[in-house]
């Protein structure tokens, strides 16, 4: 995904310094999703609810996530 080893791909001092899969897992559970329904709304998948890709977008804006 073009971050090296060790880096992180998010930003954001109150959450600290969280890896790409530990973020993911961060907004699955806040979302009450799985793993692989936040995954695919990150994949721009269009098989997700217009409701739960709304919750999940807007948790990862909070969670400082920034696509690759």
């Amino acid at each position: 995904y073009g971050v090296a080893k060790g880096e992180v791909s998010v930003v954001g001092e109150a959450r600290g310094k969280v890896g790409r899969h530990g973020l993911i897992s961060e907004v699955a559970r806040a979302a009450q999703v799985s793993v692989s329904t936040v995954s695919k709304v990150v994949h721009g998948r269009r098989d997700v609810g217009e409701s739960t890709r709304s919750r999940v977008e807007a948790l990862l804006a909070e969670f400082g996530y920034q696509r690759p």
